[in-house]
């Protein structure tokens, strides 16, 4: 499902697919628990592992105040870690070991320390718009992905 669906639409092809959620936030002021977000509302699903998040304002994908899916975040933190077994294109998914996602990625991938998180973190230099990126447990080859986020994501 592309970026830029519209909420609705968005909401029932992936309930299709993954069933009833087991969290939904409803529309909230998209400054929230899931940061500042674009638009003036926020809306977060969560299936196990993974929040799917709608806005009503402007992203890369859409300018027209329509409700649109823009954002989904899949970590080990969310869902008492009952991973949904998701993986990118490229089959890379959350408990995979750096070795394996740079082996898929190669030179697109860019590990570095995040200090406001103080953690690890991986970019992918994907198509433009939208990014893909995720957290990591360190930058050794034995470290793991603990999280795999796409889209334009919220700020702090």
């Amino acid at each position: 499902m592309p970026f830029g669906t519209e909420a609705g639409e968005a909401v029932t092809t992936i309930t299709a697919v993954l069933g009833e959620p087991d969290e939904d936030s409803g529309w909230i002021p998209s400054f929230s628990g899931f940061g500042n977000c674009p638009g003036e509302q926020v809306r977060g699903l969560r299936w196990a592992t993974m929040w799917l998040l709608m806005t009503d304002g402007d992203t890369e994908w859409r300018s027209d105040e329509s409700p649109h899916f823009f954002a989904y975040l899949n970590s080990v933190f969310y869902g008492d870690g009952q991973s949904l077994g998701l993986v990118t294109d490229e089959g890379i998914g959350l408990g995979d070991p750096v070795t394996t996602l740079e082996s898929a990625y190669g030179a697109e991938v860019l590990i570095t320390f995040d200090e406001l998180i103080e953690g690890f973190i991986f970019n992918i230099e994907v198509p433009e718009p939208g990014r893909l990126g995720g957290g990591l447990t360190g930058d050794g080859d034995d470290d793991l992905i603990t999280s795999v986020d796409g889209g334009q994501g919220c700020g702090t």
